[in-house]
Protein backbone atom coordinates (compact mmCIF):
# COMPACT_ATOMS: atom_id res chain seq x y z
CA UNK A 1 0.00 0.00 0.00
CA UNK A 2 1.36 3.42 -0.97
CA UNK A 3 0.37 6.89 0.21
CA UNK A 4 -0.08 9.91 -2.08
CA UNK A 5 1.32 13.24 -0.89
CA UNK A 6 0.21 16.51 -2.54
CA UNK A 7 2.07 19.76 -2.95
CA UNK A 8 0.56 22.63 -1.00
CA UNK A 9 -2.34 24.20 -2.91
CA UNK A 10 -2.72 21.30 -5.32
CA UNK A 11 -5.70 18.98 -5.78
CA UNK A 12 -5.99 15.23 -6.19
CA UNK A 13 -8.43 14.50 -9.03
CA UNK A 14 -9.67 10.91 -9.32
CA UNK A 15 -11.68 9.58 -12.28
CA UNK A 16 -12.59 5.89 -12.50
CA UNK A 17 -14.92 3.50 -14.26
CA UNK A 18 -14.82 0.53 -11.88
CA UNK A 19 -14.34 1.93 -8.40
CA UNK A 20 -11.80 3.80 -6.28
CA UNK A 21 -10.31 1.82 -3.42
CA UNK A 22 -12.13 -0.87 -1.44
CA UNK A 23 -13.50 -1.23 2.06
CA UNK A 24 -10.36 -3.11 3.12
CA UNK A 25 -7.91 -1.09 1.02
CA UNK A 26 -9.08 2.51 0.57
CA UNK A 27 -7.17 4.88 -1.63
CA UNK A 28 -4.99 6.69 0.90
CA UNK A 29 -3.24 10.05 0.71
CA UNK A 30 -1.76 12.52 3.17
CA UNK A 31 -4.51 15.12 2.93
CA UNK A 32 -5.56 18.28 1.13
CA UNK A 33 -8.11 19.00 -1.57
CA UNK A 34 -9.54 16.21 -3.71
CA UNK A 35 -12.38 15.31 -6.05
CA UNK A 36 -13.55 11.95 -7.39
CA UNK A 37 -15.85 10.53 -10.06
CA UNK A 38 -16.80 6.87 -10.49
CA UNK A 39 -18.90 5.87 -13.48
CA UNK A 40 -20.02 2.28 -14.10
CA UNK A 41 -19.31 -0.10 -11.18
CA UNK A 42 -17.71 -0.35 -7.78
CA UNK A 43 -17.51 2.00 -4.82
CA UNK A 44 -15.46 4.99 -3.67
CA UNK A 45 -13.29 4.48 -0.58
CA UNK A 46 -10.89 7.29 0.29
CA UNK A 47 -8.88 7.81 3.48
CA UNK A 48 -6.46 10.56 4.48
CA UNK A 49 -3.91 10.77 7.25
CA UNK A 50 -4.48 14.52 7.66
CA UNK A 51 -7.21 17.09 7.10
CA UNK A 52 -9.09 16.81 3.80
CA UNK A 53 -11.26 19.03 1.63
CA UNK A 54 -13.81 17.94 -0.96
CA UNK A 55 -13.10 20.47 -3.71
CA UNK A 56 -15.61 22.34 -5.85
CA UNK A 57 -15.12 19.55 -8.43
CA UNK A 58 -17.16 17.31 -6.07
CA UNK A 59 -17.24 13.61 -5.25
CA UNK A 60 -19.71 12.03 -7.68
CA UNK A 61 -20.64 8.34 -7.48
CA UNK A 62 -22.52 7.78 -10.73
CA UNK A 63 -22.87 4.01 -10.33
CA UNK A 64 -26.41 3.45 -9.02
CA UNK A 65 -26.37 1.94 -5.56
CA UNK A 66 -22.66 2.51 -5.09
CA UNK A 67 -21.09 3.55 -1.78
CA UNK A 68 -19.03 6.64 -1.01
CA UNK A 69 -16.90 6.26 2.12
CA UNK A 70 -14.53 9.08 3.08
CA UNK A 71 -12.46 9.00 6.27
CA UNK A 72 -10.38 12.06 7.07
CA UNK A 73 -7.46 11.86 9.50
CA UNK A 74 -8.19 15.48 10.46
CA UNK A 75 -11.03 17.90 9.82
CA UNK A 76 -13.19 17.27 6.74
CA UNK A 77 -14.32 20.34 4.80
CA UNK A 78 -17.07 20.12 2.18
CA UNK A 79 -16.35 22.86 -0.32
CA UNK A 80 -18.02 20.76 -3.01
CA UNK A 81 -20.78 18.16 -3.01
CA UNK A 82 -20.66 14.46 -2.17
CA UNK A 83 -23.31 12.33 -3.88
CA UNK A 84 -24.35 8.84 -4.87
CA UNK A 85 -27.35 7.63 -6.85
CA UNK A 86 -30.05 4.98 -6.50
CA UNK A 87 -29.95 3.10 -3.20
CA UNK A 88 -26.42 4.27 -2.49
CA UNK A 89 -24.90 5.18 0.86
CA UNK A 90 -22.59 8.05 1.78
CA UNK A 91 -20.39 7.71 4.87
CA UNK A 92 -18.28 10.66 6.03
CA UNK A 93 -16.03 10.50 9.07
CA UNK A 94 -13.32 12.75 10.45
CA UNK A 95 -10.86 12.86 13.30
CA UNK A 96 -12.17 16.34 14.00
CA UNK A 97 -15.00 18.36 12.49
CA UNK A 98 -17.18 18.00 9.40
CA UNK A 99 -18.08 21.41 8.01
CA UNK A 100 -18.63 23.23 4.74
CA UNK A 101 -21.14 24.51 2.21
CA UNK A 102 -21.37 21.42 0.01
CA UNK A 103 -24.40 19.12 -0.09
CA UNK A 104 -24.29 15.43 0.85
CA UNK A 105 -26.76 13.32 -1.17
CA UNK A 106 -27.58 9.64 -0.76
CA UNK A 107 -30.53 7.40 0.01
CA UNK A 108 -28.64 6.71 3.26
CA UNK A 109 -26.24 9.26 4.75
CA UNK A 110 -24.10 8.51 7.79
CA UNK A 111 -21.97 11.26 9.30
CA UNK A 112 -19.48 10.74 12.11
CA UNK A 113 -20.68 7.25 12.94
CA UNK A 114 -17.17 5.88 13.51
CA UNK A 115 -17.08 7.82 16.79
CA UNK A 116 -14.13 10.11 16.01
CA UNK A 117 -16.01 13.11 14.60
CA UNK A 118 -16.15 15.89 17.19
CA UNK A 119 -18.86 18.07 15.62
CA UNK A 120 -20.87 18.46 12.42
CA UNK A 121 -21.74 21.88 11.01
CA UNK A 122 -22.24 24.97 13.15
CA UNK A 123 -24.91 27.51 13.99
CA UNK A 124 -25.84 29.32 10.78
CA UNK A 125 -23.61 27.06 8.65
CA UNK A 126 -25.40 23.75 8.75
CA UNK A 127 -24.16 20.80 6.73
CA UNK A 128 -26.70 20.31 3.92
CA UNK A 129 -28.05 16.83 3.14
CA UNK A 130 -30.52 15.16 0.81
CA UNK A 131 -31.42 11.81 2.36
CA UNK A 132 -34.59 9.73 2.43
CA UNK A 133 -34.10 6.24 3.85
CA UNK A 134 -31.76 7.10 6.73
CA UNK A 135 -29.82 10.08 8.01
CA UNK A 136 -27.62 9.09 10.95
CA UNK A 137 -25.14 11.46 12.59
CA UNK A 138 -22.96 11.35 15.69
CA UNK A 139 -20.67 13.90 17.34
CA UNK A 140 -18.37 13.04 20.23
CA UNK A 141 -17.73 16.41 21.90
CA UNK A 142 -19.68 19.09 20.01
CA UNK A 143 -22.94 19.73 18.25
CA UNK A 144 -24.77 18.55 15.14
CA UNK A 145 -26.20 21.17 12.79
CA UNK A 146 -27.93 19.79 9.69
CA UNK A 147 -30.34 21.03 7.03
CA UNK A 148 -32.06 18.32 4.95
CA UNK A 149 -34.16 18.51 1.80
CA UNK A 150 -37.07 16.06 1.50
CA UNK A 151 -38.63 13.35 3.66
CA UNK A 152 -36.22 11.69 6.06
CA UNK A 153 -35.74 9.15 8.85
CA UNK A 154 -33.23 10.36 11.45
CA UNK A 155 -31.05 9.10 14.27
CA UNK A 156 -28.81 11.71 15.91
CA UNK A 157 -26.42 11.68 18.87
CA UNK A 158 -24.39 14.60 20.23
CA UNK A 159 -22.61 13.37 23.34
CA UNK A 160 -21.75 16.84 24.60
CA UNK A 161 -23.42 19.46 22.45
CA UNK A 162 -26.61 20.66 20.78
CA UNK A 163 -28.61 19.17 17.93
CA UNK A 164 -30.24 21.56 15.46
CA UNK A 165 -31.92 19.70 12.60
CA UNK A 166 -34.40 20.88 9.98
CA UNK A 167 -35.95 19.17 6.96
CA UNK A 168 -38.30 20.47 4.30
CA UNK A 169 -40.37 17.26 4.23
CA UNK A 170 -41.59 14.71 6.75
CA UNK A 171 -39.48 13.67 9.71
CA UNK A 172 -39.57 10.26 11.34
CA UNK A 173 -37.26 9.07 14.10
CA UNK A 174 -35.49 5.84 13.12
CA UNK A 175 -33.46 5.77 16.35
CA UNK A 176 -32.97 7.73 19.54
CA UNK A 177 -32.06 11.43 19.43
CA UNK A 178 -29.93 12.52 22.38
CA UNK A 179 -27.94 15.70 23.12
CA UNK A 180 -27.53 18.53 25.60
CA UNK A 181 -30.33 20.38 23.80
CA UNK A 182 -32.42 19.44 20.77
CA UNK A 183 -34.27 21.40 18.08
CA UNK A 184 -36.07 19.49 15.32
CA UNK A 185 -38.24 21.05 12.63
CA UNK A 186 -40.07 19.65 9.62
CA UNK A 187 -42.12 21.04 6.77
CA UNK A 188 -44.21 17.85 6.73
CA UNK A 189 -45.59 15.49 9.34
CA UNK A 190 -43.25 14.87 12.29
CA UNK A 191 -43.47 11.43 13.88
CA UNK A 192 -41.63 10.77 17.14
CA UNK A 193 -41.52 7.03 17.83
CA UNK A 194 -38.07 6.85 19.47
CA UNK A 195 -36.62 8.59 22.52
CA UNK A 196 -35.82 12.31 22.22
CA UNK A 197 -33.82 13.28 25.31
CA UNK A 198 -31.99 16.54 26.15
CA UNK A 199 -30.04 16.10 29.36
CA UNK A 200 -28.82 19.69 29.80
CA UNK A 201 -31.29 21.94 27.98
CA UNK A 202 -34.52 22.21 26.02
CA UNK A 203 -36.33 20.11 23.45
CA UNK A 204 -38.08 22.08 20.69
CA UNK A 205 -40.16 20.20 18.10
CA UNK A 206 -41.68 22.35 15.35
CA UNK A 207 -43.89 21.49 12.39
CA UNK A 208 -43.58 24.61 10.26
CA UNK A 209 -46.50 24.01 7.86
CA UNK A 210 -50.06 24.88 8.83
CA UNK A 211 -52.61 22.09 9.38
CA UNK A 212 -49.85 19.47 9.53
CA UNK A 213 -49.56 16.73 12.15
CA UNK A 214 -47.18 16.18 15.01
CA UNK A 215 -47.45 12.51 16.02
CA UNK A 216 -46.08 11.10 19.26
CA UNK A 217 -46.56 7.54 18.16
CA UNK A 218 -46.28 5.09 21.04
CA UNK A 219 -46.48 1.96 18.88
CA UNK A 220 -42.92 0.86 18.03
CA UNK A 221 -41.06 1.04 21.37
CA UNK A 222 -39.91 3.64 23.85
CA UNK A 223 -40.51 7.21 22.71
CA UNK A 224 -39.97 9.39 25.75
CA UNK A 225 -39.62 13.11 25.09
CA UNK A 226 -37.61 14.62 27.92
CA UNK A 227 -35.77 17.88 28.65
CA UNK A 228 -33.97 19.16 31.71
CA UNK A 229 -35.54 22.57 31.00
CA UNK A 230 -38.46 23.22 28.61
CA UNK A 231 -40.24 20.98 26.10
CA UNK A 232 -41.90 22.99 23.31
CA UNK A 233 -44.11 21.40 20.66
CA UNK A 234 -45.50 23.58 17.86
CA UNK A 235 -48.07 22.16 15.44
CA UNK A 236 -51.65 22.80 14.38
CA UNK A 237 -52.54 19.16 14.94
CA UNK A 238 -50.99 17.02 17.69
CA UNK A 239 -51.53 13.34 18.42
CA UNK A 240 -50.01 12.53 21.82
CA UNK A 241 -50.19 8.77 22.30
CA UNK A 242 -46.68 7.75 23.24
CA UNK A 243 -44.61 7.57 26.41
CA UNK A 244 -44.16 10.42 28.84
CA UNK A 245 -43.40 13.98 27.71
CA UNK A 246 -41.54 15.63 30.58
CA UNK A 247 -39.79 18.90 31.23
CA UNK A 248 -39.40 21.63 33.81
CA UNK A 249 -41.99 23.47 31.70
CA UNK A 250 -44.06 22.34 28.71
CA UNK A 251 -45.21 24.66 25.91
CA UNK A 252 -47.80 23.59 23.32
CA UNK A 253 -48.21 26.07 20.47
CA UNK A 254 -50.04 26.21 17.15
CA UNK A 255 -48.58 27.44 13.86
CA UNK A 256 -51.60 29.46 12.79
CA UNK A 257 -52.52 32.31 15.08
CA UNK A 258 -56.27 31.66 14.70
CA UNK A 259 -56.02 28.05 15.91
CA UNK A 260 -56.73 27.56 19.60
CA UNK A 261 -55.79 24.60 21.79
CA UNK A 262 -58.55 23.14 23.97
CA UNK A 263 -57.20 21.05 26.84
CA UNK A 264 -59.23 17.97 27.83
CA UNK A 265 -61.70 18.47 24.99
CA UNK A 266 -63.18 15.55 23.04
CA UNK A 267 -65.30 17.77 20.81
CA UNK A 268 -64.17 18.72 17.30
CA UNK A 269 -64.45 22.47 16.83
CA UNK A 270 -63.52 24.66 13.87
CA UNK A 271 -60.21 26.54 14.25
CA UNK A 272 -59.51 24.61 17.43
CA UNK A 273 -57.06 21.83 18.19
CA UNK A 274 -58.42 19.48 20.82
CA UNK A 275 -56.18 17.56 23.20
CA UNK A 276 -58.14 14.84 24.98
CA UNK A 277 -57.86 13.98 28.65
CA UNK A 278 -56.04 10.81 27.65
CA UNK A 279 -53.47 12.79 25.66
CA UNK A 280 -52.89 15.15 28.58
CA UNK A 281 -51.83 12.21 30.78
CA UNK A 282 -48.67 11.93 28.64
CA UNK A 283 -47.54 15.38 29.89
CA UNK A 284 -45.49 15.70 33.07
CA UNK A 285 -44.06 18.93 34.45
CA UNK A 286 -43.30 20.38 37.87
CA UNK A 287 -43.56 23.83 36.30
CA UNK A 288 -46.01 25.38 33.86
CA UNK A 289 -48.06 24.01 30.98
CA UNK A 290 -48.79 26.72 28.41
Amino acid sequence: TSTITLKAGSELILDAQGGIGTSTNPLTYAGGAFSATNATSGDIYIATTGAATVSANNVDQQFSGGTVDIVSGGNLTLTGNVSTTGAGTVLLDATGTITGTGTVTGESVRLGTDGNTTSIGSTGTEVKTVSSTLLEASASTGGIYLSNTGDVNVQLTANSGAIDFATTGTLNTSGAITADSISLSSGGVMTIDEDVIADAGAVTLTVTSAETNFIHDGTTGTDTISASTTVTIESDDMSLGGDLISGANINLYTVEADTDIALGSDTATANQHDLTASELTTLSSAGTLT
